[in-house]
């Protein structure tokens, strides 16, 4: 496996690590061992993410019950992932760039901050 200079860490309620580095991100367990990632760069037995980013991610946040997992890249897209499965469940392209990302309770809406003070919020 390739090393990789990890820019965020973000941890989920259910034992979940992501680990983000430039346009990719590994989710371990809470042993260290990688159980999904967008890498080509990883083993077989590791679940391959879809739905990737192609431009280095700025935030990442789980939903409270960590059932979602959400990405902004530079590039304004914001990708929401189902973690049963990793599968891409929304993409959507914003105005401004995020600066922060984060779910209600419910994890019913995603919260998208800029650097502008403005926050909105969207459906998951």
């Amino acid at each position: 496996m390739v090393r990789a200079s990890i820019t965020l860490v973000e941890t989920s309620s259910q034992g979940h690590i992501a680990l983000v580095f430039d346009a990719n991100f590994h989710i371990t367990d809470s042993t260290g061992k990688i159980v999904a990632s967008t890498s080509d760069d990883v083993d077989a037995s590791v679940a391959k993410i879809g739905g990737a980013n192609k431009d280095r991610i700025i935030t990442v946040a789980f939903s409270q019950d960590g059932s979602l997992f959400a990405t902004c890249n530079n590039e304004k897209t914001v990708t929401i992932y189902n973690t049963a499965d990793w599968t891409a469940v929304r993409s959507l392209i914003i105005a401004k760039r995020a600066t922060a990302i984060t779910f209600d309770p419910s994890g019913a809406y995603l919260l998208i901050a800029d650097k502008f003070g403005e926050v909105h919020r969207t459906p998951t």
